[in-house]
Parts: C-alpha cells; sequence; structure tokens
C-alpha cells in the first residue's frame, strides 16, 4: 500500500539529506533536482515501505505526479525515524479507516 503526503519543504530537505546515506544529496544538488516541486513551501510525495533488512527500514519515496523512484533507509530510532513518525502517522491512519 502506498500513501500520499504534504511536507513542509523544508523539513523533509533537512532530515533527508542528513539521514540518506546512499543518495549524492548535498542541500544544492537537492535545490536542483526538488525546488521546481514546491507549492506553498510544502511538497507532496508519495511513498510506501520496502523491506526490513539488517536493523533497518526502507522508505521508497517519488515526488507525487513523477516516475523517478527513490529509496531511503534508517534505522528505528533514529531521528529521521522520529521525525518520520511524526509527520506520516496521522496519513497512514486516516488512509487505513
Amino acid at each position: 500500500m502506498s500513501y500520499t503526503i504534504r511536507i513542509p519543504y523544508s523539513e523533509f530537505r533537512d532530515n533527508l539529506v542528513e539521514t540518506d546515506e546512499s543518495g549524492p544529496w548535498g542541500d544544492t544538488y537537492f535545490h536542483e533536482v526538488f525546488d521546481k516541486y514546491v507549492e506553498d513551501e510544502e511538497i507532496e510525495i508519495e511513498y510506501k515501505y520496502g523491506e526490513y533488512k539488517n536493523g533497518k527500514s526502507e522508505i521508497k519515496w517519488r515526488v507525487a505526479n513523477t516516475e523517478k523512484v527513490y529509496s531511503l533507509r534508517y534505522g528505528g530510532s533514529s531521528v529521521f525515524a522520529m521525525w518520520w513518525c511524526s509527520v506520516s502517522d496521522g496519513c497512514e491512519e486516516s488512509e487505513s479507516d
């Protein structure tokens, strides 16, 4: 099951750049790729959970209505996990009702 969520862009950028070990993110690159999708200082993404492996969860995500899918792995007790739960819990609960 996939979900769609609108997230404050600055929070999304700050948390993703710091957490994603596989991406060539850096702040400048992130702006070049994602700034064009920002509306009212928010970005809308679609995501679903991938497999849990080696003590890390996986999120597969993309900007809503685009094709490129990104993957992010994170530890359950990380700062990213706490932030992600705070922004995604309401979305997942409302879509499961």
